[in-house]
């Protein structure tokens, strides 16, 4: 915890799958309910928590080698709060 927010280095759809899938639980949503919101089916959900080679993923880490970067999130402690979009 860093200032009230959970943090994570991803750098793997392993280690995004995992941040995201421990945030939903944490906020006591199903993966029923948030796939249902997010308008996908629960089934791919699943394969976006579990890391599976989906291929936003592959693509999203394949750039990020190439280009020397790392991917660092941030959970607000309040989903509904707004985080400034200029913060870098």
């Amino acid at each position: 915890m860093l200032d009230n927010h959970e943090w994570a280095v991803v750098r793997s759809g392993g280690d995004l799958g995992k941040f995201l899938s421990r945030l939903r639980v944490k906020r006591g949503w199903t993966q029923e309910g948030l796939a249902r919101r997010l308008g996908i089916p629960r089934r791919y959900l699943h394969e976006l928590e579990s890391g599976k080679d989906v291929l936003a993923y592959t693509r999203l880490f394949r750039l990020l080698r190439l280009l020397g970067a790392e991917l660092t999130l941030t959970a607000l402690a309040d989903p509904s709060e707004e985080p400034d979009p200029w913060q870098v």
